[in-house]
This record gives C-alpha cells, sequence and structure tokens, in this order.
C-alpha cells in the first residue's frame, strides 16, 4: 500500500492535530448521522442538545500539589498551577460527559491529564456558562477509569493506542475513532466530503501502513530496513522508528510477572530508542518519599531513613539505541528523571548527591558482575553490537534478558515507603 498526496500533504498540515479536530468538531454539527455515530463510539446517548466543544477554555484552577526543599533545607510544599483548562474536546449530551485529548506526533503536556482528569476540574464542568443550560446534574462524569465506554469519561487518542500520564484515561486510536465515526458522507457537500474523505483514508491507512513497513523486514538486511523505513512520512514522527525489534515476546515472557512493564519506541535528539521500563526496576520517587513526611521533616532526617536503601529515589531502565552502532545500556536515573540543575533547585544538593551515591554503589554491584560500568552520565553499563552482525536480532535480544535478570538480582524489592 502506497500512501499517495492528500490535501493535509500539500498544505503542509498533516501533523496538526488541530486541523483534524476542528474538521471533526465541523463535522459533529453539521451532520446529525455523524453526531451520532460519534456519540455512539464514547458511550454516549445523542440528543439534540449535544455539543462538542474545541479546545474550550474552562475557567478552573488546578493547584497540583508538589513537595520541595525548602532554602533551610526542609519539606515544604509548592502548587503547580493552571488557572484555565482546555481539553482538546468535550463531548456533552444529556447522559454523559467525555474529555477527549488527542495526540500527534506530540507527547502529552505539562500536567495535562492530570489536570483534566482532576474530579473537582470535572464537577466545575457542569457550571461552565456554555452548558449551565443543559441541566447536566445526572450525567455520567467518572474520574476513575472504567471496564466499558459507557461508563468511561476521560479518553486519550493517540497514533498507537499509547498510554496517559493519568491511568484514569482509557487509550484510543485515531484510526478507530475515524473507523467507526467516518462511514457516509452523504450529509456534507463539496469540499468539506472530499476533505473528510481523505481524513478517513490517511487515518484508516496508519495500522496497515505500519504492517506492512514491518513485514519488509523479513527479507530486508537491518541497514537497508532502516535505511527505507527512515524515509516513510510515519517514521519521520517517531514512531516505528525501532520496528526491527518490535517481536520483544521472550522479553516480555521473562517479565510476566513484574509490574508496569512498559515498552517504547523514541526518538531523542535524533537518536532511535527503544526504551524498556517496570514498576519493580523503581524505588519510590522524590515526590511520594516526601509526602509520607510531615512538612517541616529536615533533609538530614528523611536521608537517615533511607540509609537502609541501596538505591533510593532512582529507577533503572534499559535502552536499545539505534546510532552508529546498536547499543544495550542499563541506565540509572532519578526517579523522576530531572537533571542535576533542577534536581539542586527543587530538592537540594543532598538528595542529588545521594542518588549519586546510590549509582555509584550499583556499579559496584555490577562490577561484581564483571560488568565494566559505562562512563557516559547516566549509563551503568553498556553493551555495543554492530549492524552488520548477522545474529543481531538474536543476539541484542539476549542482551536485554541478561541486563534484566542481573537488574532483578541487584536490586532490592523492600522500601519502608511502599
Amino acid at each position: 500500500m502506497t500512501k499517495t498526496k492528500d490535501v493535509f500533504d500539500y498544505l503542509k498540515s498533516a501533523d496538526k492535530e488541530d486541523i483534524y479536530t476542528s474538521l471533526i468538531h465541523y463535522a459533529f454539527n453539521e451532520s446529525e448521522s455523524f453526531r451520532d455515530r460519534f456519540c455512539a463510539f464514547f458511550g454516549a446517548q445523542a440528543d439534540p442538545k449535544a455539543k462538542l466543544l474545541i479546545r474550550h477554555p474552562f475557567t478552573f484552577e488546578s493547584k497540583i500539589s508538589k513537595r520541595k526543599i525548602s532554602k533551610d533545607e526542609k519539606v515544604s510544599e509548592d502548587h503547580h498551577r493552571h488557572h484555565r483548562q482546555i481539553p482538546d474536546l468535550t463531548l456533552v449530551t444529556q447522559d454523559k460527559i467525555c474529555i477527549i485529548e488527542s495526540k500527534l506526533f506530540a507527547p502529552e503536556g505539562s500536567y495535562q491529564t492530570e489536570r483534566y482528569g482532576d474530579p473537582y476540574f470535572l464537577e466545575s464542568i457542569r457550571k461552565d456558562k456554555k452548558l449551565v443550560s443543559l441541566r447536566l446534574d445526572h450525567a455520567r462524569l467518572n474520574a476513575h477509569r472504567c471496564t466499558s465506554k459507557a461508563d468511561q469519561s476521560l479518553f486519550y487518542m493517540t497514533i498507537n493506542g499509547d498510554r496517559a500520564y493519568n491511568e484514569a484515561f482509557m487509550s484510543i486510536t485515531w484510526s478507530d475513532l475515524i473507523e467507526a465515526v467516518f462511514v457516509e458522507f452523504d450529509d456534507f457537500d463539496e469540499p468539506l466530503r472530499s476533505i473528510l474523505v481523505q481524513m478517513k483514508e490517511r487515518f484508516v491507512s496508519y495500522p496497515i501502513l505500519r504492517k506492512e513497513i514491518i513485514d519488509t523486514k523479513a527479507d530486508q538486511s537491518i541497514d537497508a530496513f532502516l535505511r527505507h523505513s527512515s524515509k516513510h512520512f510515519l517514521l519521520d514522527k517517531d514512531y516505528l522508528l525501532f520496528a526491527y525489534f518490535d517481536q520483544l515476546w521472550p522479553i516480555q515472557e521473562l517479565l510476566k510477572d513484574h509490574t508496569g512493564i512498559q515498552i517504547e519506541f523514541v526518538t531523542v535528539l535524533g537518536t532511535r530508542q527503544l526504551i524498556m521500563s517496570c514498576k519493580d526496576w523503581e524505588s519510590p520517587s522524590i515526590e511520594d518519599v516526601l509526602l509520607s513526611v510531615p512538612c517541616g521533616t529536615s533533609v538530614d532526617e528523611l536521608l537517615k531513613s533511607n540509609n537502609n536503601v541501596d538505591y533510593p529515589f532512582s529507577k533503572l531502565i534499559i535502552k536499545v539505541i539505534n546510532n552508529k552502532k546498536i547499543s544495550v545500556c542499563i541506565n540509572y536515573e532519578p526517579n523522576p528523571y530531572l537533571s542535576d540543575l533542577k534536581l539542586i533547585k527543587r530538592y537540594g544538593i543532598k538528595i542529588k548527591d545521594r542518588i549519586k551515591q546510590g549509582k555509584a554503589q550499583f556499579e559496584q554491584a555490577l562490577l561484581s558482575k564483571a560488568i565494566i560500568p559505562s562512563s557516559t552520565l547516566l549509563q551503568v553499563a553498556k553493551t555495543e553490537f554492530t549492524k552488520k552482525d548477522k545474529n543481531l536480532i538474536e543476539n541484542v535480544t539476549d542482551q536485554i534478558k541478561q541486563y534484566c535478570l542481573i537488574i532483578d538480582e541487584l536490586i532490592k524489592k523492600e522500601s519502608p515507603h511502599e
């Protein structure tokens, strides 16, 4: 299947999600049958008063509390404030309200799904001046993750069904929505009809193209595959950039008893990366540890209570990096990840130094396994493979498995803050 240029390509707007959400919003208001299908997809009952608000600025100030270390080296509390909440789409019917946050080749913004999933914000929607006349007192509006779309109120829409930071959001794909909703176009006049047809063809083609691209790797060397695939319009936006390593069943089987496994494909500063993380490889975050003690607790007292934790405030991540060579690395990172300067600004130099001490201890533990620690800032272990290696996939997979077993053996699960 080849991708022919459409109106979005010619207007250089193929990666502009606002264009697509605006078209959905326009079609919703133009066609009753489109509105009915759209509501049905999100488990809502369509009615004549149904509204779809696009980038509506709800006047609600969120206050996300964040702990930090004050200048006098004591635990204090700060508030991350946003004075307005602007979800991409808000579907409102007589029986249900849905928040739909859409992403197209872009990461989640600052605290977005945390803010949009705030129960107090969701309750405030009923009182918005555009909706106050609809009598929404009994409309369903859940701030938690539900088992069915009929009850679900929070949706996170991406190309590949990525997860939102806030786990209360249900993941959906653009392709699924458009395949279900863009069924017929008799209600629309030209040129809108042609534009919507092209929009449908674009999104429905994504999963087909993805499969076809990955299937080509069976008959190519890794260099040829990556050289060919890197020219594809989907791959230019950080998706499928490491598709050669999409078959990770041996790794997933090895980690089947672990919690919170995530495998992501990203591009960082032009370098293709596969990132594996796991909740069992994390110590409690700095934020969680600070929340476990009263405000005013001194840093010295906090660190003293963590003396029995080998690698505090940290997380271990396995990265596969595609640059001049294929590198498999164990990264030892602060939890959450912050640069040294930001760590010092928010939590002080003593906590930053304790993280560095934990990294040094982990490196010493690696030496006992005959692994020479890497000199790179975050990496504690690194194994490189040439791309011409005939058994590259097997060798990389085996190295990932080896690192997984080493991490499991070296880390300690017990922690007074878990």
